[in-house]
């Protein structure tokens, strides 16, 4: 069956004419094209209409420095360095350890954390993890508030995206 089939294929593959096909000219019909800065306009113009809608719906959990999803709740502490590039900030998340120790020591220990590192341009982003277990940045939730973190950042603080880094 399967040769039939193939058989069948080459056979119609090699019986198509090639024919040539017709450029149309578009040069005096109404285009719907756009050019490249009316495209980077536009995008520009989606962007802020995005992220002014953001920033409206998330105002209160940037304020307060809280993301919350699924009953699960990331407290951040935020720094900054330097001057903000023309490009935007660089976004720096660091990863406090610990885990598998009572809450008030990982409270100790993230508070020393936010300390620890200094930037010569940028912001620092110290999250407290919302788990106080040894794989608490390795477990399912943490890609959806992170996520949702980075894009309050991004909105908030005018972020490059291309400029986020975690360690």
């Amino acid at each position: 069956m399967k040769k039939l089939l193939f058989i069948y294929s080459l056979s119609l593959f090699f019986s198509c004419t090639n024919k040539k096909v017709k450029k149309q000219s578009h040069e005096n019909e109404n285009s719907f094209s756009l050019s490249y800065e009316q495209a980077k306009n536009l995008e520009h113009k989606f962007y802020q209409e995005y992220a002014d809608d953001l920033l409206l719906n998330r105002s209160l959990e940037i304020e307060n420095k809280l993301i919350s999803i699924e009953n699960i709740n990331l407290k951040y502490h935020i720094k900054f360095f330097g001057e903000m590039p023309l490009t935007g900030w660089s976004l720096f998340i660091s990863l406090h350890g610990g885990g598998g120790v009572d809450p008030s020591i990982n409270e100790r220990q993230w508070n020393r954390h936010k300390g620890l590192y200094q930037l010569k341009q940028g912001i620092l982003l110290t999250p407290r993890s919302p788990t106080d277990t040894w794989n608490m940045w390795h477990q399912e939730h943490i890609d959806k508030i992170l996520n949702r973190l980075i894009q309050n950042m991004i909105a908030k603080y005018k972020i490059n995206p291309n400029k986020c880094f975690s360690f």
